[in-house]
């Protein structure tokens, strides 16, 4: 019974981590196109 709880833990801490590395990666792309079309007008 423990084992298997430990596992959904883990499982969703997993899934907890990747949503945040993916969310952080949009962020991360949004604001560099943001900054290369600025770049791209201010020139």
């Amino acid at each position: 019974m423990n084992d298997n709880k430990n596992r959904t833990i883990r499982r969703l801490r997993d899934a907890a981590l990747f949503s945040a590395v993916r969310a952080i990666s949009a962020a991360a792309g949004s604001a560099l196109v943001g900054a290369v079309i600025w770049w791209l007008q201010n020139r």
